[in-house]
């Protein structure tokens, strides 16, 4: 009887570890991103307010990944959408200074346009 228990056991958790790491496989492909996508109009807007406001000092670019954030590559930008929004539009980020009203409308603008490098 136990000899079954461990069988049935190990079978439950290999599905399960199986199904895990497909789901986890599958969550970050359908993000869509590629660092190899041409950006568009709205991301390359969006990434110059980034480049502008959160790059210096070394917080979150040049390999700076101050709160964890780095945002050196085009799909670090996209995958952390709402971390920017929150911080740099309703926070007041960056240390410097809040983004003027443009610089928020263009996150925001983006945002709602889906957060793509390719818009």
């Amino acid at each position: 009887m136990k000899r079954i228990s461990f069988i049935s056991t190990g079978m439950i958790l290999g599905t399960v570890i199986v199904f895990s790491f497909i789901s986890c496989k599958k969550d970050s492909a359908s993000s869509g991103c590629s660092n190899n996508d041409t950006p568009g109009v709205k991301f390359t807007q969006v990434r110059a307010v980034i480049t502008a406001n959160c790059g210096g000092s070394g917080c979150h670019m040049n390999g700076g990944s101050a709160g964890g954030h780095n945002f050196d590559s085009n799909c670090s930008i996209v995958d952390n959408k709402s971390v920017i929004q929150d911080e740099i539009v309703t926070d007041g980020m960056p240390p410097a200074g809040p983004l003027t009203t443009a610089e928020k409308a263009i996150v925001n603008d983006w945002i709602t346009a889906g957060g793509r490098i390719t818009d």
